[in-house]
């Protein structure tokens, strides 16, 4: 929990960039996969990449 305001706009600030990040990852693979795969294969990219972008960025914030 936030102990001053300082704090509680970080965490908001982390957050925001952290959701930025998962939708780009996201958008990303699912632009390359659809342009293999088609319209199906575009949207299961994109959750696919939203996934694996929160995943990457768990990993590099928080560790193991």
């Amino acid at each position: 929990m936030a102990e001053s305001i300082v704090d509680l706009v970080e965490e908001w600030q982390t957050g925001f960039f952290f959701l930025v990040g998962m939708g780009i990852v996201g958008l990303l693979t699912g632009a390359v996969v659809g342009l293999v795969a088609g319209a199906v294969g575009r949207f299961v990219g994109l959750l696919a990449g939203m996934v694996l972008g929160f995943l990457l960025g768990s990993y590099v914030l928080y560790g193991r």
